[in-house]
């Protein structure tokens, strides 16, 4: 199983997770709340690190790394559109 390591030292590190496992992480860790919307990528996994970033920061990374579109509603609140899924290069 992958792992998500790092949360006491700020950096968060996320070994092959799917988006909602990122996400759950995500709106825990920065008080935020990232909304899902559709399925396509629920199955994707991704590895990818969050260094002692802003929560903006962090949202707008997990955005790029999926190819979806993110949409900030608050300060606080955005929603991710998940499309088709992006393999990392």
């Amino acid at each position: 199983a992958g792992e998500i390591r790092g949360w006491t030292d700020n950096k968060l590190h996320f070994e092959k997770k799917t988006v909602p496992e990122m996400v759950s992480v995500l709106n825990r860790f920065y008080n935020i709340s990232i909304v899902l919307e559709g399925a396509a990528q629920h199955a994707c996994r991704y590895t990818v690190d969050f260094n002692n970033i802003p929560s903006t920061t962090a949202a707008k990374i997990l955005a790029d790394l999926t190819a979806a579109p993110l949409i900030q509603q608050t300060n606080q609140q955005y929603i991710l559109k998940l499309n088709q899924c992006k393999v990392p290069m």
